[in-house]
């Protein structure tokens, strides 16, 4: 051993040259030992032991020199486990002065026999710190204690133990198992009975009748409705053939022997005693033994009520026949299944060419998608179906008929059938043209006479301000105040006048709007000059209340002035001295709202339907001066609605009225 030369590194000389024992304690250690650098992370070999050696199956030329994980790499096994990151902290901290010792690692070693395989080895792991003399830390002595024979003996006995307790578990399973199926076939005979108990009460508390048969198809058990049925007791019927004791449905012995051959039967049977006659509905079951069970229901008012109820049917088609529109009823899925005598009278067709869906052969085609998408369409949400659409006769003529279609729904709200019917209205609609065209006439005639009357009323009032203005002659002041008569009856006439041709105007849709955005308020003010003067002159009482920041909306603002011009004036001219008048503006829900409020006679709840129709005044009195043609409110409201506002009425005679204009504001003050 004197003559081994111990390292040839000078890091190992400062390791080793204090105690020669040292080294010699590493080199012949049964333990894998190396010794590292502290150049953290590489962690270089420095030198390895013969143990190292062999355990690892290297020599120590390959690893001399090298870092320690750049050696020593990680597979997909022992990665899972601690890995280099549990083995970089021992070291770090055996850096510091401390001996670690790391669980139990797994690191699988390069199989020498087969190339890129690794053998399974598991190791106790130690790193220490190698001092100097002056108490340095100078490398690191990181030992590897090969545990793989003790880590397979205890896995192996731990899998012995583990397939003992798992022996052990499977038998204390499967007796638990047996006990739990003991256990629950008590439970299944006890519920077994209970069903039956149940069934028993079940039966027993029907109203329907049941009894079971035997494979002699004499009475085995029965419930107390089929006792009370037959008016019998338990005790005349147990034991007895049904054929013997009700020989009259003898008829539907089939069915109780195909019931008892396997195949269940349901059938329908009338039954007469005598004295009266029973309709019963019956279920036929296989029951044990080769019997049967039989459930029997009394139908016989149901019956009754059918019989009545396609008597009534018969009767409501009958006259339905002699009505003198076309009719028609169809199912739930708008199958047509019968139409009335006069269909086939008008259309000229036969019932096997109109059933179902045969109608839309007397339809027109140009309108006949759209008649079927709206029927569609109420039939699969169940609304009720109205449009006017031509029908072809049996003449070849087309006619206008308008078709009306409802539901008829059962008790839970389903539709069950639709009853529809198709009016004639080729009159109505003549009639209709008849009034248009007399409308025309009647627009025309106003704005003709309108015409016509402005124009000599224009010459006297031309004469009239000649006269005034004295190019005639000089003037007394009863001559003046003639005269002033005469412009007040003028100026009234020709009011009147510019009413009747604004209503022709509006009444034959040719008044033109000049939509713009509108300050309401500065057009409520506009008027308040006019009407202020009015309201003094008659003692009332006359309050704006308009909002401090501007409402803009979209509106004609010559026609916004005339609107409220007219109401204001209507206002005054209803209101008697002492009362009051208050006009107030504001916005709800995208509007702008204005209200005038008056404290006048007000108007009867009789008369608020019609005070917006033309030619209607309340209260108008023939030999009352002063009063219009009754136009204002007729057009003020059309003015309304051809700028897509509303004007709207509340009053209570002896308390006044409220007139509403409502608006659409301007986008900009939305």
């Amino acid at each position: 051993m004197s003559s081994e030369k111990p390292y040839e590194h000078d890091p190992m000389t400062s390791v080793f040259s204090p105690v020669r024992d040292a080294w010699l304690a590493f080199r012949h250690s049964s333990n894998a030992a190396m010794i590292l650098d502290l150049d953290s992370p590489t962690w270089t070999v420095l030198e390895i032991n013969d143990a190292f050696q062999e355990a690892t199956l290297q020599n120590r030329e390959h690893l001399i020199g090298k870092g320690l994980f750049e050696i020593f790499q990680e597979n997909d096994e022992t990665s899972r486990d601690y890995g280099y990151i549990e083995i970089a902290h021992a070291l770090e901290a055996a850096t510091a002065g401390q001996r670690m010792v790391l669980p139990l690692q797994r690191y699988d070693i390069p199989d020498p026999e087969t190339a890129g395989a690794f053998v399974e080895r598991y190791w106790q792991l130690t790193s220490s710190p190698v001092w100097n003399a002056a108490g340095e830390v100078v490398a690191l002595l990181h030992e590897a204690q090969d545990v793989t024979v003790r880590e397979r003996s205890m896995a192996e006995q731990s899998r012995h133990s583990a397939a003992a307790d798992e022996q052990n578990r499977r038998l204390a399973a499967q007796a638990e198992e047996l006990q739990r199926a003991s256990r629950e076939l008590q439970e299944r005979k006890k519920e077994a009975e209970t069903q039956r108990e149940r069934a028993e009460n079940i039966l027993e508390t029907m109203a329907d009748a049941q009894y079971v048969l035997d494979s002699e198809f004499r009475f085995v058990s029965l419930n107390t409705a089929m006792a009370r049925a037959v008016n019998l007791s338990r005790e005349q019927l147990i034991g007895q053939s049904l054929w013997k004791l009700f020989p009259g449905i003898g008829d539907t012995e089939r069915y109780y022997r195909e019931a008892a051959a396997g195949t269940a039967a349901h059938f329908v049977h009338e039954y007469s005693d005598g004295r009266l006659t029973i309709s019963a509905e019956v279920d036929v079951y296989p029951s044990t033994g080769g019997g049967v069970a039989v459930f029997w229901r009394d139908i016989t008012a149901r019956v009754d009520a059918e019989a009545r109820l396609r008597e009534s049917e018969t009767q409501l088609r009958t006259m339905v026949d002699a009505l003198p529109t076309l009719a028609w009823t169809a199912r739930a899925d708008g199958y047509i299944d019968w139409y009335n005598e006069q269909w086939y009278i008008y259309t000229g067709s036969r019932r096997e060419d109109m059933e179902g869906w045969g109608w839309q052969s007397v339809h027109d085609p140009a309108r006949l998608s759209a008649v079927m998408a709206e029927w569609t369409r109420c039939i699969d949400s169940g609304a009720k179906f109205e449009m006017t659409f031509p029908l072809l006769g049996g003449d070849g003529k087309f006619r206008p008929f308008l078709t009306r279609v409802a539901p008829l729904h059962n008790a839970d709200g389903a539709v069950v059938r639709w009853f529809g019917t198709n009016t004639n209205i080729e009159h109505e609609h003549a009639a209709r043209r008849l009034a248009e065209e007399a409308n025309e006439s009647k627009t025309t005639f106003l704005a003709t006479m309108s015409h016509e009357l402005r124009t000599p009323l224009n010459a006297i009032g031309g004469y009239l301000d000649l006269l005034l203005m004295e190019l005639r002659g000089p003037l007394n002041d009863m001559q003046r105040t003639d005269l002033e008569r005469i412009r007040r009856s003028h100026q009234r006439l020709s009011g009147l006048i510019n009413d009747v041709l604004h209503f022709a105007k509006i009444d034959s849709g040719h008044t033109a709007f000049e939509i713009t955005s509108v300050d309401i308020g500065a057009a409520i003010r506009q008027v308040e000059e006019v009407v202020s003067l009015q309201c003094t002159a008659k003692d009332l009482a006359c309050d704006f209340e308009l909002p401090q920041s501007r409402i803009l909306v979209s509106a004609d603002g010559d026609r916004l002035g005339q609107i409220l011009l007219n109401l204001l004036t209507n206002a005054v001219k209803y209101t008697p001295p002492g009362g009051s008048i208050v006009t107030t503006c504001d916005t709800i829900n995208g509007d702008a709202v204005v209200r005038i409020a008056d404290t006048g006679d007000g108007i009867a709840e009789a008369q608020l339907q019609t005070i917006f129709d033309p030619f209607v005044q309340v209260g108008r009195r023939l030999n009352a001066p002063g009063e219009g043609v009754g136009l204002g409110l007729s057009i003020s409201r059309a003015l309304a609605e051809g700028m897509n506002g509303s004007l709207s009425v509340e009053s209570q005679v002896g308390k006044g009225s409220v007139f509403t204009l409502t608006l659409p504001l301007a986008q900009s003050s939305r």
